[in-house]
């Protein structure tokens, strides 16, 4: 049906177009067309579109569209908008409404006109019908805004059935619908007969709507070491912040005040906390707003392990094996392995590990393993792993006096500290005596050399000489 129309739209429009070159006759279309749009008239051979004014109403619009050779019932005059660089003409035409064309209507003139308004018409059938969401196909409209689906058919009431980028988003008895800031995208309104069973038509229009920031948001952002992180969100309002003012909530500091983003380089643990976002935005109208983020930066990192490197321990004593684990958030999983020909799982989920009884089986590597999961600035979800490992020696109890005290670990509930203790005051005690000895044998060293020279002097004084014939070996002689 519409080639058919098309064709004979175009069929006539060369006949008049031959028409007004010989007899002056009035020539029109319509643009998009080929039943409607904005009406347009070949003038001085120049096409120009009409002012929309009072006097054009129903009856020009019924003569219209006799004239392009519709024989429609259901005309409408609308705005479709404009045509730029178009000349403007005000035109009055006086007629009844019952002229096939406009040269049969009197009083045809035409002047130059600046109305911002122009004439647009649309030549339906009964059977037809018209649907617009208006002549701007790309728009902005903010938050709050509606939308509008304009009907013209003689089938009613409607049922109309919207849809963004072709997912069904409304499907109601109202035109209309009132944007929230998460509806921008292409939105098509069709509309159905109230039995739904016929098609009336449809329009589309790529709709931004704007939105300022929400006056107050919570939100949780994670971060590893070494990240930069963005305090601010790409949807954080529309358009974008002008504004950006940011502190570490708790600290004893002033807002940084910017145009850009806060970002935060290099992240590590001192920067998790609370922080306060506050930022502005200004919609094309002038009209701005502003809203707030509170923002808690987690800064997560992967176990770190410390333990002891070598630890010894009498048979038959018990012995007590402690790691201290760093980890954010906390592990998941802490697992103590006995390595020997094999790894074997001994203890979990606890810092330390109790050898009662010791043995020489008891002897060899021990691996204390930390695991958590780590949430990156994208929300994917890593595995972080830390781990250290602890050389035990079990010692036959002939060696005992040979191991320092730190090894044997008591069976009494003090454990570790308990044995320290006993170390450190029993090493405190055994220099307490060292020092005594060698302060002893100093002073005894000092004595004796002095009791050695009275002797000998006596000596020298009492004895005499002895006989030379007493010696046992003959020439030799004491002098």
């Amino acid at each position: 049906m519409l080639a058919v129309v098309k064709q004979r739209h175009i069929t006539i429009f060369v006949a008049l177009c031959m028409l007004h070159l010989t007899t002056g006759a009035v020539v029109l279309r319509l643009v998009p067309g080929p039943n409607k749009g904005v009406l347009q008239i070949l003038h001085n051979n120049t096409w120009g579109t009409l002012c929309m004014h009072y006097s054009f109403d129903y009856r020009e619009v019924n003569v219209v569209c006799r004239h392009l050779g519709f024989n429609t019932t259901y005309n409408n005059r609308r705005d479709f908008g404009s045509l730029p660089g178009s000349v403007k003409y005000w035109a009055q035409f006086s007629c009844n409404g019952k002229e096939n064309n406009f040269n049969d209507c009197p009083d045809f003139n035409l002047t130059r006109c600046s109305s911002s308004s122009t004439v647009g018409i649309a030549c339906l059938r009964d059977t037809e019908g018209l649907i617009t969401l208006g002549n701007e196909k790309i728009r902005d409209i903010e938050e709050g805004g509606s939308l509008s689906c304009t009907v013209y058919s003689r089938q009613s009431p409607y049922a109309y059935v919207w849809t963004k980028n072709g997912n069904i988003q409304f499907n109601q008895a109202s035109s209309a619908i009132t944007l929230k800031r998460t509806d921008s995208g292409n939105l098509t309104c069709t509309v159905y007969s109230s039995t739904g069973t016929k098609l009336l038509g449809s329009d589309s229009v790529i709709v931004t709507v704007l939105y300022h920031p929400l006056s107050l948001t919570t939100r949780t952002m994670y971060a590893q070491r070494g990240d930069t992180v963005n305090l601010s969100r790409s949807d954080i309002s529309l358009p974008p912040p002008h504004v950006y003012r940011w502190r570490q909530a708790g600290l004893d500091s002033e807002f940084t005040e910017s145009t850009k983003p806060p970002v935060i380089p290099n992240i590590q643990l001192n920067h998790k906390g609370d922080y306060i976002l506050d930022v502005t935005n200004r919609f094309p109208s002038g009209r701005s707003d502003s809203g707030m983020d509170l923002i808690k930066l987690y800064v997560s990192y992967a176990p770190s392990v410390k333990c002891e490197r070598e630890v010894s321990v009498v048979v038959g004593q018990s012995l007590n094996l402690e790691c201290d684990v760093d980890a954010y958030p906390d592990p998941h999983t802490l697992t103590w392995l006995h390595i020997t020909a094999y790894q074997k799982e001994v203890s979990s989920m606890t810092e330390k590990f109790r050898i009662p009884e010791a043995s020489h089986a008891d002897g060899g590597l021990y691996k204390c393993e930390a695991r958590n999961n780590i949430t990156n600035r994208r929300g994917d979800v890593e595995v972080g792993v830390g781990a250290c490992t602890i050389r035990v020696t079990v010692h036959a109890s002939s060696e005992a006096s040979t191991l320092p005290v730190v090894a044997a670990k008591s069976n009494d509930k003090g454990g570790n500290s308990m044995t320290t203790v006993v170390y450190v005051v029993g090493s405190i005690l055994v220099l307490i005596a060292l020092c005594l000895v060698i302060v002893l044998v100093v002073l005894t060293l000092k004595r004796l050399p002095m009791k050695g020279n009275g002797t000998e002097v006596k000596k020298t004084e009492t004895c005499p000489d002895p006989p030379e014939e007493e010696h046992a070996y003959e020439g030799l002689s004491i002098r």
